[in-house]
């Protein structure tokens, strides 16, 4: 299993809150599975049992616990196999969400605080 992966990006700017939701996704034309580990302005923790490059284009849709739901659309950054949950992790950054949903997102990552 691959260590890590080359990062096109090692720092976040924005703060995230941790989450464990399942959650659909997006990637390559196919469905998958997956599950959310932190979410934040700039994008999510994606883990799944699926392995994307850094590049990958990224849909997922899923709700915060106060039902909104969030569409998102990002680009992996970094993939990183985690040996303890057998999953690979994969950091998201967001391109294209809209003004609602980060909203949502940034309240969801305050109340969290």
């Amino acid at each position: 299993m691959p260590t890590n992966e080359p990062r096109l990006s090692e720092q976040r700017r924005h703060p995230r809150a941790n989450m464990d939701l399942a959650v659909g996704y997006q990637a390559n034309g196919s469905y998958n599975d997956g599950r959310l580990r932190n979410v934040g302005r700039g994008g999510v923790s994606l883990a799944s049992d699926k392995r994307h490059v850094a590049g990958t284009v990224i849909s997922l849709q899923f709700a915060t616990p106060s039902g909104w739901v969030i569409a998102a659309e990002g680009c992996v950054v970094f993939v990183s196999w985690d040996t303890p949950s057998q999953e690979f992790h994969h950091g998201i950054a967001f391109h294209a969400i809209n003004e609602a949903d980060q909203r949502a997102i940034d309240e969801f990552v305050i109340a969290r605080s």
